[in-house]
């Protein structure tokens, strides 16, 4: 909205989002973790800047445009591919974008985590450098076996449950329905 969003990102983002910060990025965690200086090291308020806002929500806004054109040309991916996903998710459907991916591109190994929300790079960093390290050619990993390292680690994780969306569907011992 050229005027309105303007004037939004100008004069409340800033203020109104610095209030409801801290909680929207403890339930991108959740129900894991959320590590003490994420928010700092990640730069995660410059977000709020005006103009930082406004290019986020175009992205946003034009997001599904852009993968519907694009997810056509998945099965031409010839890279190895893995796909990290946990079953508590909240911020992408991933029985619908990482199983949807998996299947599109041939040979794309998907990794299920239980009890994992949806930052696989902080809370299981030893996961995802196996998967980088596999998809570099070292084929001996194997990330089931590290996956489940990973599920034994947070099992245990409850954090912000009840004060986060739960993924629909979800339980702690299978991903969500199909």
């Amino acid at each position: 909205m050229p005027v309105l969003g303007f004037l939004f990102a100008e004069l409340f983002a800033l203020p109104g989002g610095l209030t409801r910060l801290p909680q929207a990025v403890a339930c991108v965690f959740a129900p894991n973790a959320l590590p003490a200086d994420y928010s700092d090291q990640a730069g995660i308020p410059l977000i709020l800047r005006p103009g930082s806002f406004r290019a986020n929500a175009e992205d946003v806004e034009g997001l599904y445009r852009h993968v519907s054109a694009t997810a056509p040309n998945y099965p031409t991916i010839t890279a190895p591919t893995v796909v990290i996903t946990g079953n508590r998710d909240t911020v992408v459907y991933e029985e619908i974008h990482s199983e949807g991916l998996a299947r599109d591109i041939l040979g794309a190994e998907l990794v299920w985590v239980d009890n994992l929300g949806h930052k696989p790079d902080w809370v299981a960093p030893d996961l995802v450098l196996a998967a980088v390290a596999k998809v570099a050619g070292n084929n001996a990993i194997d990330l089931q076996a590290a996956a489940r390292v990973v599920e034994a680690r947070i099992a245990g994780d409850q954090h912000n449950v009840g004060r986060c969306p739960e993924p629909a569907g979800a339980t702690q011992s299978e991903p969500l329905a199909q």
